[in-house]
Formats: structure tokens, C-alpha cells, sequence
């Protein structure tokens, strides 16, 4: 019974991700031959609704476990893990069908470098926040302690180590190496190392802390010389910012770790605990949105260096477009407060007008994640029914 239950895990998790992903993906495939700026804004909320509901879908597979395990510690683990593989596997042909290149291999090096780049942090920070107890004390400040410095640790190269180990980082080839140091003897900036990732998409960036710059295989054999150089000349316009950046950076990086003391301010007496969470909230927000506000400045410098130092503004601008155009990002984002402009506004400080209209921003919601959400909510409530039924 338990086993059929893992396997059911896997397998509806894996059913809905796929089943989800490609009816949402039908009006996306109708917009065929229509311009690039249009299906990018048309692809995004559905995007952004497959990669939610990985989470929202292993979340679901928890709270199923919960039910079929009466909340057996290990038993709901063990949902949570394979009902991930499953949604991963289950993401598979819509990656597939999105990024046509892509076959198995590079889907396996593109999942685990997106989760390691963009949410090993995410993992390690909801895992001690699980773990905190509930009552301030020794415990609390190792586990502090612990992620304080793993944070740190990432800043200042472990991430590198560990997509190294995994052999997603592989040394750079002649002509990127060259390119590099070109470009950073023209802009008299010192690099470190150079490193080629292996992933789906096109992508480029720089570690300030660690003076390290990354860029990804499918940029170099989408773009020409010129353009790579223009891509390097923005990263390495970061490695110009001051010292006070550097720190505002590595500042904003904590954001998310005041909230590991969300359990013990929570269960503080009345009403402190309220008024505790409410502060700890107000800053974390705070935090965020001047970490933003810095970032999004830094990139506008960047912008204009690399315009500065390209071969012309023209072919940074034309960059900007065919590295937005390979990833399908959206000419125009949904909200004008992300961490980059729009890559029209982008194009337009660089002295180039697009050869099209200005788009309009991308949809809110996608209905794959709306089903996602109302599946999450309908297998708690059923959890939670059914724990109180066992309970009386």
C-alpha cells in the first residue's frame, strides 16, 4: 500500500504537470509566425505557472501524503521527493516544446543548474526555518549560525563549486577566453576566471564578490564576436561599481534569512508575537525593496558602459534583443520595478528604436496556475477534514 502510494505520488504528479502544461500551452501554438515580441508575451504567464506549480504541485503531493500516511514524518518526505520527480519529469516535454533545441541531457544540466543557481538558497532557508524551534535558545543560534555562513559561502564561490562538481561549469573555449580579455584589458577591469555553463538558454553573468563571469553555451553560438564582447562589456561594467554597492549587494542577498525566526517570533506571548512578526515582515520588504532599487540602478550603469564600450550602441542594443528573443523574455515585463528595464526601454536609451511597436505587458495569470492553486487548496482542506475526522 505504502509503495503503490510513492508510485502515485510520482505518477499524478507527473500527470498533472504534463497534462497542465500542454493545454495551457494551446494558445501559445496559435500565435505560429507571429512576431517573436508577441508569442514571448503570450508564453510568459504560462511560464511563469509551470515553474510555480512545481512547487505548488509537490506541495499538493505532501498534503495527499498527509492523508494516506496520517502525517507519518518520513512518509510525507517521501511524497514531497518523488512527487517533485515527478513534476520535473512532467516539465520535461514542455521545456522540450518551448525550447526546441533542448533534448534530455541538456534538460537534466538545465534543471539542476536553474534550482541550484535560483533557488539552492530558497532550499536551505526553508529548511532551517523548519527546523528552527519554537523557543529561542542554543538551537536556534547554531542553525543562525549555519545558514548565515552558507549564504555567505555561496556569495563568495560555493555555488561555483558546486555546479562545478556537478560538471555544468566546464573552462571556457579560446575564443571566449579571448573575447573576455580583450574586452576587459579595453575597459582596464581585472577578471578572475571565466567559466562556460551548460544550460537550455542564453545567459550571461558576473559574481562581483568572487570577480567570476559566466556565460552559457547557447549565447556563444547564437551571437557573433561583436555581440559577445557588447554581453561581456555589461557584466564587467559590474565589477566598476563601489564598494559601498559591493556591500549593498551582498546586504540584499540576506533578505530572505530573518525570516528562519519566524516559529520562535510567532510563538512569543501575546500580543508580542504579533507585533514581532508584523516588524519582521515590514523589514524583510524593506530589505527587499531597496536591494531591488540598487540593483536595478547597477544595471542601468551597466547598460551604459557596455554601450560605451561595445563596438557601437547599435550592436549592444541588437545583444539585448537576440539574447531577450533566444530565452523568449518579453519585450515588455508586467511590472516596470524588476531588477532590469524593459529590454525596449533597454534598446531606446541605447539610441535604437525596435522595428516594431511597442509591446503590451504580459497577462497576469495563466489558467495552469490557477488550477494549480485551487488543487493546493482543495487537497488541504480535504487534509485537514480528514486529520480532524481521525482526531475526534
Amino acid at each position: 500500500m505504502f509503495l503503490l502510494a510513492i508510485i502515485g505520488s510520482f505518477s499524478a504528479a507527473l500527470l498533472l504537470s504534463w497534462g497542465l502544461n500542454w493545454l495551457a500551452l494551446i494558445p501559445w501554438r496559435r500565435t505560429a509566425g507571429q512576431h517573436w515580441a508577441e508569442r514571448a508575451r503570450i508564453l510568459y504567464p504560462i511560464r511563469v505557472g509551470a515553474r510555480i506549480n512545481v512547487l505548488f504541485i509537490t506541495a499538493t503531493c505532501v498534503l495527499a501524503g498527509k492523508v494516506f500516511c496520517h502525517g507519518d514524518l518520513t512518509s510525507l518526505w517521501l511524497f514531497g521527493v518523488f512527487g517533485f520527480l515527478g513534476v520535473i519529469v512532467g516539465t520535461y516535454p514542455f521545456d522540450r516544446e518551448v525550447l526546441s533545441w533542448l533534448r534530455f541531457q541538456g534538460c537534466i544540466h538545465h534543471v539542476i543548474s536553474c534550482w541550484l543557481l535560483l533557488l539552492g538558497w530558497l532550499f536551505v532557508f526553508i529548511g532551517a526555518g523548519l527546523l528552527m524551534p519554537e523557543q529561542f535558545g542554543w538551537i536556534s543560534l547554531i542553525l543562525a549560525v549555519v545558514v548565515f555562513g552558507i549564504r555567505l559561502w555561496l556569495d563568495w564561490g560555493l555555488a561555483f563549486k558546486l555546479l562545478d562538481l556537478l560538471r555544468i561549469l566546464r573552462p571556457p573555449p579560446e575564443r571566449l577566453q579571448r573575447i573576455v580579455s580583450e574586452t576587459a584589458q579595453v575597459m582596464n577591469v581585472s577578471v578572475r576566471r571565466v567559466w562556460l555553463l551548460h544550460a537550455a538558454g542564453s545567459y550571461a553573468a558576473v559574481f562581483p564578490t568572487t570577480r567570476e563571469l559566466i556565460f552559457s553555451e547557447r549565447l556563444l553560438e547564437l551571437h557573433p564576436d561583436e555581440e559577445v564582447a557588447a554581453i561581456c562589456a555589461h557584466e564587467l561594467g559590474h565589477l566598476t561599481e563601489s564598494r559601498m554597492v559591493l556591500a549593498g549587494r551582498i546586504v540584499g542577498s540576506f533578505t530572505l534569512f530573518p525570516l528562519i525566526f519566524a516559529k520562535p517570533l510567532f510563538h512569543l506571548e501575546e500580543p508580542w508575537n504579533a507585533l514581532a512578526i508584523m516588524m519582521l515582515g515590514i523589514f524583510v520588504f524593506s530589505l527587499q525593496r531597496l536591494s531591488r532599487r540598487l540593483s536595478r540602478k547597477m544595471e542601468v550603469r551597466a547598460d551604459k558602459v557596455a554601450a560605451e564600450n561595445a563596438v557601437n550602441a547599435v550592436t549592444y542594443a541588437r545583444a539585448l534583443e537576440r539574447l531577450y528573443e533566444a530565452n523568449q523574455i518579453p519585450a515588455v515585463m508586467r511590472s516596470n520595478h524588476l531588477t532590469h528595464p524593459h529590454l525596449y526601454d533597454r534598446m531606446l536609451s541605447a539610441g535604437v528604436t525596435p522595428d516594431y511597436p511597442r509591446p503590451k505587458r504580459p497577462g497576469l495569470w495563466a489558467w495552469n496556475r490557477v488550477i494549480g492553486i485551487l488543487l493546493l487548496i482543495v487537497i488541504y482542506i480535504l487534509a485537514e477534514s480528514t486529520i480532524s475526522v481521525t482526531t475526534f
